[in-house]
């Protein structure tokens, strides 16, 4: 297979960038050409910046017919087309790609305006989602610091080493989530250098689509039977098909390199095992009706998977529906009790090993208040917390908090999930218990849940459990992406 380059979005919106080679980097720019050993690229400018959110409804393959549709939502003066996604040679070359364009109904300046506007849109019988973006002016010089002295050059500037790799300090790994820290990785291919709306800088790494999967099988899934690696080698590859630009539409890179895509940590992701896997399933992808399939996946499905539009809103999906964990089916979680019942009672499940499986999480009322209003902006005398709306799974996707003088209602399983905890609950599939009171106010409450993630499609450590227990990588594919066709394109 002809080898592709991506673009991934290692850094976005930093001050500093820091690179370093010992068999050196070449950096051109507007003017400018010359080798060092090491880099450090920085600015301190900073203009205004106004986050705006925009209301999509739907997905095209024409501009024709997302214009038509875009024209007829008439709540919003502003509406159109906007083209995403784009193709990876030699995907295209097959007709495999995710060129395409969203319908534009509505911009707004605040969050809340837009989820008034899109479920307003939904009562109508529409699917929408959102996107927000950035935007005001980009720093268009910097300083660059080397061994040799510095100098200042303009944007944006490209950096090839001469090595076959090129450490990035101090990179985020894990933002937003209880293990975030900082490492220096080692990364392959060549970089560039842009500016970000309001005067950060953009760290974007140019490297082969094999070098890339190789690093990001491992870092999702470390160590894993085969036949489990294989198949999130080709999750990760369908995932990356058919997701570019499409997460980062309004960015200068076609996926970024965290958990918000796929985590992809570079030289020291790669291992002879995944690299395996990636070779064995050289040009294998999962279609659906001739389309590429958006294979999502998550760490630990709890027993039972998410429905795609629950979590993510817009169309659903027919390869991304709920369902047991398990070679049987049939389970309903239709109420609270069933819900109760599934979490303290669980039947057996592919990732029913995991400590993940199910958890319980105490917090103090008057720490949780704080965490609310930190979170959300609202400030509760916490008296209960009730969920209003779940999906198939039992996940929560709108919850009610009640205070003493007001009460809150959280949608997006996300949302939820960070809005509750001071980084994120594990997941939404959870109930509440109060415990203890004290003039009407609870001491605590426990979160009572299962899961780690969102639980839309192949549950990673089902993945795991299903391999040592003897099934291969089609047969785990087939059970998490039902009624996908997996072909190879040579």
């Amino acid at each position: 297979m002809e080898t592709s380059k991506i673009k991934v979005g290692l850094l976005s919106g930093v001050p500093t960038i820091k690179l370093r080679s010992p068999e050196g980097l070449h950096v051109k720019g507007h003017g400018l050409s010359f080798s060092c050993k090491e880099l450090e690229i920085h600015t301190d400018e900073t203009f205004p910046v106004k986050r705006l959110y925009r209301v999509f409804t739907d997905d095209f393959e024409r501009l024709e017919d997302a214009l038509d549709t875009a024209l007829k939502s008439d709540e919003s003066p502003i509406r159109g087309a906007v083209e995403v996604g784009r193709g990876i040679e030699p995907y295209v070359h097959w007709g495999y790609h995710n060129a395409g364009f969203w319908a534009f109904a509505g911009e707004f300046d605040g969050e809340e305006e837009a989820l008034s506007f899109a479920r307003h849109l939904e009562e109508k019988g529409e699917r929408p989602w959102i996107k927000s973006e950035l935007r005001g002016n980009c720093p268009d010089k910097v300083k660059v610091i080397t061994e040799k002295g510095e100098l200042e050059a303009e944007l944006p500037l490209d950096i090839i080493p001469s090595g076959d790799k090129t450490l990035v300090l101090d990179l985020p790994v894990g933002e937003g989530f209880h293990w975030e820290h900082r490492e220096n990785l080692h990364y392959r291919g060549s970089f560039e250098v842009l500016g970000t709306p309001g005067g950060g800088l953009y760290l974007v790494n140019r490297v082969s689509l094999e070098d890339y999967l190789k690093s990001v099988v491992s870092s999702e899934m470390g160590e894993a039977p085969l036949e489990a690696l294989k198949a999130q080698a080709i999750a990760a590859r369908n995932t990356l098909l058919s997701t570019l630009k499409r997460h980062h539409y309004y960015d200068p890179f076609d996926i970024c390199a965290t958990d918000h895509c796929q985590v992809y940590l570079g030289v020291k992701g790669e291992n002879e095992m995944s690299s395996r896997a990636v070779e064995e399933t050289s040009g294998e992808i999962l279609v659906f009706e001739g389309k590429i399939c958006d294979t999502r996946f998550a760490k630990v499905c709890g027993g039972v998977t998410e429905n795609f539009e629950q979590v993510w809103g817009g169309k659903s999906i027919d390869y991304l529906i709920s369902h047991r964990d398990s070679d049987s089916n049939g389970l309903l979680l239709r109420t609270e009790e069933e819900v109760r019942n599934f979490i303290d009672d669980p039947p057996p499940s592919f990732c029913s090993d995991h400590e993940l499986f199910r958890w319980k999480i105490k917090v103090d009322r008057k720490k949780l208040e704080s965490i609310v209003k930190e979170k959300t902006g609202t400030s509760l005398e916490l008296i209960d917390i009730i969920p209003v709306r779940r999906g198939a799974s039992g996940r929560i996707i709108e919850i009610k908090l009640i205070g003493k003088e007001r009460e809150l209602i959280i949608r997006g399983e996300l949302r939820i999930r960070n809005a509750l905890s001071e980084s994120h609950l594990y997941s939404s599939l959870f109930y509440v218990v109060k415990l203890g009171e004290k003039d009407g106010l609870p001491d605590a409450f426990e979160f009572r849940g299962g899961g780690f993630g969102h639980g839309v499609g192949m549950c990673q450590i089902g993945a795991i459990g299903m391999a040592r227990m003897g099934y291969n990588y089609r047969e785990i594919l087939a059970h998490y992406y039902p009624g996908t066709d997996l072909i190879k394109v040579e």
